[in-house]
């Protein structure tokens, strides 16, 4: 069974839990936001994610990769949704 981390995206108020496993990427992460909450779209949101001293933008596969390989013997990443 492949290891699943999971990706805690707030937005305001709210967190959305994404799983990613061997399978997932970016582009999966970015439409189970736009399917949670409405008003967003692919083009209108940024994605990061937080490490020590501050946070990194995802804007492609390979940020997603960066991040998967940072984060590969943890359970879960601390992400934040922008407009």
């Amino acid at each position: 069974m492949d290891s699943t981390i999971m990706l805690l995206c707030n937005y305001g108020l709210q967190i959305l839990l994404v799983g990613l496993s061997g399978g997932t990427r970016l582009k999966d992460v970015l439409n189970s936001i736009c399917n949670r909450w409405k008003n967003l779209s692919v083009s209108r949101f940024s994605i990061s994610y937080m490490l020590d001293y501050g946070y990194c933008t995802l804007e492609n596969e390979d940020d997603f990769d960066n991040m998967l390989f940072l984060f590969s013997s943890c359970d879960r990443i601390n992400a934040k949704v922008d407009e």
